[in-house]
């Protein structure tokens, strides 16, 4: 061959490598985790009553954790693959297998008992004091129902109301209403939405990515499609953090599209469904001015116009006066596995725990406000400089999500590193895409010290159960971060 001659062409991976990274993948949740979690099966349901329920499923003994460890390794290298794969060159058929094999994953899926979150339960009753009895949600909690036929499903948090929104409740309610009193039914119905919303995300990430990045659609999609810990949360737990996702994602989808008419309502719902995303109105309203600068006013003051109509509108259905929110300012009070838990522990020594409380917040709270406004400030500073404004977007408002989940988010919870996957998503191959990946998959193992808590330290409630769980979700996005830093690559807003 001659010196000059251009290097051969690289050859499009076909179906079969595709495939076999989804078979890894579906052979690990059909053996370990489908069987010991069957939704119908009447002996698994009792386990719901148990100290861990998925431990109590998969066996609460050196064996459990090395079955639910095994499949999150193969689950979260089955994503790594994925992700690589998403790279390069592929065949038709190999992009439509990677688009479409999450779709089998879903399913298997569905028809697991949500054994590792009681959250599901909870929302099935809301949706059946809405619906069956005509009462408040937002008000009434399921223990004022224990004679309904499916009171027996609530195992924690009896005594608390609904924390979440009317876009969410009133979901919650039309499910109330068709599903019945079975079970089953109920269940598989909030996997479904839940299931629906994560492909509409996938979907509207690639749309996003297709009007900009054209080359970076299909790895955008599968960052959010094959992600293990959005499928487990949807598919498995159905958690409502999904719909969430939805009208973000939507929303940044209309933002880049310059629709801000639109992009605000669609905002909005996802602040009805769960309270966080309201820090991206900020974010909206500056990338709204800084690239169309007056032209924007009217469509952004009817969006944010249009907004405040659907939060009167929606909330009058549930409106009881300033009451309306006690549960929402209840959840506020604690503290567990958050860098605020950490700091107050460290603090409790000097000042009492209760005693702590004061500075962390003051302190995390001061962090947050200032890291915010820095946010802002470069976002709006970047507004004349050379690149995509989807870029500038999507930054801010992954670092916006990721600050509140280190400063002001006193509870954390593995799945709320889900928060950061719409945003993310949108900037393959760079540090936050990374960041998102890194935390959701350590996300799913923090489940192992979470439901094994009882094998590890014991049933007395201790701090070790916290502490593994921050590391856990934490340390492994820290090593990637300094890793990024090191090989020259750090990507930020400043």
């Amino acid at each position: 061959m001659s010196a000059d001659a251009p290097p051969a062409a690289i050859r499009p991976r076909g179906v079969g490598v595709v495939l076999l990274a989804g078979a890894a993948v579906e052979v690990a949740v059909l053996l370990a985790l489908l069987p010991p979690l069957w939704l119908f099966s009447p002996s698994k349901r009792a386990a719901l009553h148990t100290f861990e329920p998925l431990a109590a499923l998969l066996g609460a003994n050196a064996i459990g954790v090395a079955r639910l460890a095994l499949v999150c390794a193969v689950w979260i290298g089955g994503y790594a693959a994925a992700l690589w794969l998403a790279r390069g060159p592929l065949t038709p058929g190999a992009r439509r297998a990677l688009l479409a094999l999450p779709v089998l994953f879903a399913g298997t899926l569905l028809f697991t008992l949500p054994a590792s979150s009681n959250d599901v339960y909870h929302y099935l009753m809301e949706g059946r004091i809405l619906a069956v009895y005509g009462d408040n949600p937002l008000r009434v909690p399921p223990n004022a129902y224990a004679d309904d036929p499916l009171a027996w499903v609530i195992t924690s948090w009896g005594d608390e109301p609904s924390r979440y929104g009317p876009a969410f409740n009133l979901p919650a309610g039309l499910i109330g209403r068709s599903a019945g009193d079975s079970f089953a039914v109920q269940v598989i119905s909030y996997k479904l939405l839940m299931i629906t919303c994560l492909a509409g995300t996938a979907a509207l990430t690639y749309l996003t990515l297709r009007r900009v990045r054209p080359e970076a659609a299909l790895i955008g999609a599968v960052l959010v499609a094959w992600n293990p810990q959005a499928l487990y949360e949807a598919a498995a737990n159905a958690h409502n953090d999904l719909l969430m996702l939805w009208w973000t994602a939507l929303a940044l989808y209309l933002a880049v599209r310059r629709r801000w008419t639109l992009a605000f309502p669609a905002l909005a719902l996802g602040v009805l469904t769960k309270y966080v995303v309201v820090l991206l109105g900020p974010v909206l309203l500056a990338e709204a001015l800084a690239r169309d600068g007056r032209a924007a006013l009217r469509p952004v003051l009817t969006g944010i116009s249009l907004s405040a109509v659907l939060v009167v509108a929606l909330y009058m259905l549930f409106w009881d006066g300033l009451a309306t929110f006690d549960a929402v300012r209840g959840a506020s009070g604690g503290m567990i596995s958050s860098p605020g838990w950490l700091l107050r522990q460290g603090l409790k020594h000097a000042l009492g725990w209760q005693g702590a409380q004061l500075p962390v917040v003051v302190l995390l709270t001061a962090t947050f406000v200032l890291g915010y406004a820095a946010l802002l400030w470069c976002q709006v500073r970047l507004a004349g400089a050379a690149g995509c404004g989807m870029e500038r977007l999507a930054h801010a408002a992954f670092w916006v999500l990721a600050l509140e989940l280190c400063t002001l988010s006193w509870w954390l919870w593995p799945w709320y590193a889900l928060w950061l996957l719409p945003a993310a998503a949108l900037l393959p191959r760079r540090l936050p895409a990374l960041l998102a990946a890194t935390a959701t998959s350590a996300g799913l193992l923090a489940y192992i010290p979470i439901n094994f808590r009882g094998l590890f330290w014991g049933m007395r409630p201790t701090d070790h159960m916290p502490l593994a769980v921050m590391l856990t979700l934490f340390l492994p996005s820290i090593v990637v971060a300094v890793w990024w830093k090191v090989r020259g690559r750090w990507v930020s807003l400043a």
